[in-house]
């Protein structure tokens, strides 16, 4: 299989690793570009938007799209 590819959590490189991969994306394609991402509505204690630095992230790109289907989990 694909790792990641049913888009569960296994990235282990870090807190800080996707503000990496955002101002790479950045720097690539400039301020003109419109940088947008889809991220984790978990907002519970220890939950997957704790694993990530999202409020550092936010100066490289333009806006966060929450995805509030995944705000109370699998059914």
């Amino acid at each position: 299989g694909v790792p990641n590819a049913c888009g569960l959590t296994c990235d282990t490189s870090g807190r800080d690793a996707y503000g990496g991969l955002l101002s790479a994306l950045r720097s690539k394609f400039g301020t003109d570009a419109l940088i947008t991402s889809a991220i984790t509505a978990d907002g519970s204690e220890g939950g997957k938007i704790d694993a990530v630095d999202y409020a550092g992230a936010a100066q490289y790109l333009d806006w966060y799209n929450p995805m509030c289907y995944d705000l109370y989990g699998a059914w």
